[in-house]
């Protein structure tokens, strides 16, 4: 779900392996959403039924799928918080992580968000990152959501359950 070129924000020639990134998904639910609705009406038509929809979605925008995902090099990595700080959208994701206890430094200057983070994978969790993943989770969440849960919705299968391995199970029981 995180390699929709038009969600990509990293800049061109940024030095990663993968050249998408983004924690901002809005076109690949979008285009997620649409194919998993049109598939799921041509199911139900032909006479098909489904009571559960299982995922394993193995994408995200916590702290591991920043340093790891997919192996990126330190300047990779560099280049992704660079991404996120820069982008427009990024205060109101700011806001949010700063309710759940992000400490934002006093020092804004270049590669700021990096720095705050002062972790990686192997070395503990901090407040920041703990803040960063509990907001980053639930964006995630609705992402996946908007791309799966709300086509069955809206498909009119009411009984139906969604249940992602990372995140709860959705019912409308």
């Amino acid at each position: 779900m995180n390699t929709h070129p038009d969600d990509n924000i990293l800049p061109p020639g940024a030095p990663c392996k993968n050249g998408n990134f983004s924690i901002w998904w809005d076109h690949a639910a979008g285009a997620i959403r649409g194919f998993h609705e049109t598939y799921l009406r041509a199911f139900l038509a032909a006479g098909g039924k489904y009571d559960e929809i299982v995922l394993d979605v193995e994408e995200g925008m916590d702290i591991f799928s920043i340093y790891l995902n997919p192996g990126p090099t330190p300047e990779c990595v560099s280049a992704r918080f660079k991404a996120i700080e820069t982008d427009a959208r990024f205060p109101d994701v700011l806001r949010d992580m700063e309710a759940a206890g992000f400490v934002t430094p006093n020092d804004t200057s270049s590669g700021w968000l990096e720095r705050a983070m002062q972790t990686n994978v192997t070395s503990g969790f901090d407040r920041n990152t703990l803040a960063w993943n509990v907001v980053q989770g639930a964006r995630t969440a609705r992402y996946s959501n908007t791309s799966f849960w709300s086509p069955s919705q809206a498909t009119g299968n009411k009984q139906a359950h969604l249940t992602d391995y990372g995140f709860s199970q959705h019912s409308s029981s």
